[in-house]
């Protein structure tokens, strides 16, 4: 039996010691780059390619894709500082021999990518909403809006609100607001790089109500009358009258108030200390204003002390025409030469009677010395008041009231005094 062996040597593989070449086909030293960057690289080698990228720095890696026979990279500059970058490629073939390409200095300058500044513009409110307008934005890559807010022009802005409304009239609809605080509000426009932009702010601020006037002030049948113009704002929400013994106002009461806006006169009894009075106009949003202040000084008025009149009158004696002598009795702390007139009104006393009813008689304290007609005053400057009337002989029969005031140069009236007079 024969036995032969063999023995041959491994066949030594050989290895490729030659590196690929590369180079930045894209950018030339010196050149300008924004947003994107797009890198075309070129890399050959005669047994493949492994792997090419991009190095920015010498610490930054971007993997390059082959497309046909070139490499592509994309380098997002958007997070990174305006600048100069060094950038080179790098590759390596299979058999890991590595090469760099020549190195180009690069100026990232993001400077102009920053979109268009939009400003806001308007913004209206009502009691229920309130709308923030601006125009479309004409950026290509928009993302999106934002609504900035602060309590001040130049203090922090928060964010209000994010819209992703795109459309040709973006706007903001909200209940989140209250006009009577100062809010400045601001457009910021993002787009899809993230680069932003901010306009200038819009200042809300609700206007206060404008005030009414408030009339000087009326006394009448021993009533103070207060009246003022009627406000016409659309937040309109209440007057309120309000009175005090200090022209300051302060510590003053509340003598009337009234939600509806065409309320606009108010009445009460005669005060004879000094008094300062003005109305509050109040809207929605709490914001109120003050009228003018009318000062209510009437002191005291003329006192009727007493009154002389018949008690009876017959519709016979009328016929026979005779007039019938009427008296009154009046001072005033400030001097009987501070009485201005004295009058008495006279209407049948039952509740259908009308304005029509009503006849006015004057007094006289003129000691009868007036040539046109004789008053029967005895005394002038007495404080007795006079006067000769005669009455229709065909009133109509029944029970009258009479009704004295007496008025003086300050507008101060009396308080009345009543006498009953039956016509028989």
């Amino acid at each position: 039996m024969y036995f032969f062996y063999g023995c041959d040597s491994p066949q030594e593989i050989s290895k490729d010691n030659n590196p690929p070449s590369v180079k930045i086909m894209s950018h030339e030293t010196g050149s300008k780059i924004s947003q994107i960057a797009n890198f075309k690289i070129k890399a050959d080698d005669d047994n493949g390619i492994k792997f090419v990228e991009i190095l920015i720095n010498n610490t930054i890696t971007i993997e390059a894709k082959k497309n046909d026979s070139l490499y592509f990279a994309h380098w997002n500059t958007t997070s990174y500082p305006d600048d100069q970058y060094l950038v080179k490629a790098k590759t390596a073939d299979d058999d890991l021999n590595i090469t760099f390409s020549d190195s180009i200095l690069l100026e990232v300058d993001n400077s102009s990518s920053y979109p268009q500044p939009q400003n806001i513009k308007s913004i209206e409110y009502d009691q229920d909403e309130m709308t923030i307008s601006w125009d479309q934005s004409q950026e290509i890559d928009l993302l999106s809006y934002e609504i900035l807010v602060s309590n001040s022009y130049n203090g922090l802005k928060t964010s209000f609100a994010n819209i992703f409304d795109t459309t040709n009239s973006p706007q903001l609809i909200t209940n989140d607001y209250n006009p009577a605080v100062e809010k400045f509000y601001w457009l910021k426009v993002i787009d899809s790089f993230y680069f932003n932009s901010i306009g200038n702010g819009y200042r809300l601020i609700d206007d206060y109500p404008r005030p009414s006037f408030l009339s000087p002030i009326v006394e009448e049948d021993s009533l103070v009358f207060l009246m003022w113009t009627s406000n016409a704002d659309s937040d309109f929400v209440s007057y309120s009258l309000y009175m005090s013994y200090q022209q300051n106002m302060e510590n003053s009461i509340i003598l009337f108030s009234t939600s509806n806006r065409s309320d606009t006169i108010f009445s009460f009894p005669r005060v004879t200390s000094k008094q300062y009075i003005n109305l509050k106009t109040k809207d929605y949003w709490g914001l109120e204003t003050n009228s003018n202040t009318e000062i209510l000084d009437l002191g005291m008025p003329p006192v009727i002390i007493s009154i002389s009149v018949p008690d009876t009158l017959k519709v016979l004696e009328l016929e026979l025409d005779n007039q019938f002598d009427i008296n009154a009795n009046v001072t005033d702390e400030d001097g009987l030469n501070n009485i201005s007139t004295v009058v008495f009104k006279t209407f049948a006393n039952y509740p259908d009677s009308t304005i029509l009813d009503t006849a006015y008689f004057l007094l006289y304290d003129d000691g009868g010395l007036d040539n046109s007609f004789y008053s029967g005053d005895s005394l002038k400057g007495d404080g007795i008041y006079s006067n000769q009337i005669s009455l229709d002989p065909n009133i109509s029969p029944g029970v009258y009231k009479w009704i004295f005031s007496a008025k003086d140069f300050d507008d101060r009236v009396s308080q009345p005094k009543e006498a009953i007079v039956v016509i028989q």
